[in-house]
């Protein structure tokens, strides 16, 4: 009975645990962009438009094929 009751709450745990880094990544970005960081808010652009050219990259793999 104990057991069973524990999964759920670290389930619970977690999911409360995702919002706040999600806030505090938000928070962090607003930060730099606040304090102007071109170098830091260069990095951030590169760090995305990576990840979106290569999900677009294997979109089209998968269309080809």
């Amino acid at each position: 009975m104990f057991g069973l009751a524990t999964p759920p709450a670290t389930a619970y745990k977690w999911g409360g645990s995702c919002p706040v880094v999600v806030v505090t990544v938000r928070v962090v970005v607003l930060a730099v962009v606040i304090l102007g960081d071109q170098e830091a808010t260069e990095v951030n652009y590169t760090h995305t438009h990576t990840h979106t050219h290569t999900h677009t990259d294997s979109d089209s793999d998968s269309d080809v094929y």
